[in-house]
């Protein structure tokens, strides 16, 4: 069973397994934060017409052969602990936020473009790339164990102060995941392009395919709000969910 609908900062395990491809050119860059949380991604098929509005001046879609076809990820994120450059611990948070790979018109640059989200502590709205609203968050995980089995639950839920939600349950089975270390990203955000972020993550994760009725048992996603609703006109695709129950990244700034 599957019901979508949306009508609706990145941080540092924002964009995860997303721009893992896109490679950023070495330079000097200062350490700002490190952050430990448990994720799930959802990689959307949306309107190229309806993304292309909500894109900075000068830039463009990017086609990543990973996606499968998707354009789109609606990240929800657990952040159980964070540190300063320094290492002092910082704030946590629930947060949930949508991105959309892009790449710089004429050139070869390429980021991951963070469209806009909700924080559940005020410390990370506006967030780093200053389109993060406050919102209450609820989440509940839980994992059942019997015999040589396991399956895992999650239900988030967020509520802005706008009136806006946006909620996620899924379902699914246990299974084998992959431990990965992808090249360092460049992050930007997509109504302000200047605010950018590079995002080094090493991660646990695994893929799951909607269609899989044996791993996946359920994923019901609704959003509102009128920021987002031309991308979720019925037409959306759900192409793969990316469960990440480890993940660390480094967050620098450019």
């Amino acid at each position: 069973m599957r019901r979508s609908r949306i009508a609706v900062r990145s941080f540092g395990a924002g964009m995860l397994l997303v721009t893992a491809w896109f490679v950023s050119p070495a330079t000097a860059a200062k350490l700002e934060n490190t952050f430990y949380a448990a994720s799930t991604t959802l990689f959307f098929k949306v309107s190229d017409a309806a993304l292309r509005k909500l894109l900075p001046a000068g830039w463009e879609l990017a086609a990543v052969p990973q996606m499968q076809g998707g354009n789109l990820t609606v990240t929800f994120s657990d952040i159980l602990a964070s540190e300063t450059a320094d290492g002092r611990p910082g704030n946590t948070a629930r947060a949930v936020w949508l991105s959309v790979p892009v790449q710089k018109s004429g050139t070869g640059e390429r980021a991951g473009a963070v469209l806009g989200g909700f924080a559940s502590d005020a410390s990370f709205a506006p967030g780093p790339y200053g389109n993060y609203a406050l919102a209450q968050a609820r989440l509940d995980r839980r994992r059942q164990v019997e015999g040589d089995g396991a399956s895992l639950s999650e239900e988030w839920q967020f509520a802005g102060d706008d009136g806006a939600k946006v909620e996620l349950r899924v379902a699914f089975t246990d299974g084998p995941a992959q431990h990965l270390k992808p090249p360092q990203s460049n992050v930007l955000s997509a109504t302000k392009p200047g605010l950018r972020r590079i995002n080094k993550t090493e991660v646990v994760a695994r893929q799951l395919r909607p269609g899989d009725s044996n791993a996946v048992k359920e994923v019901t996603f609704v959003a509102s709000g009128s920021l987002f609703s031309p991308l979720f006109d019925g037409s959306e695709q759900l192409i793969s969910i990316i469960s990440a129950p480890w993940l660390v990244t480094q967050v620098f700034v450019p």
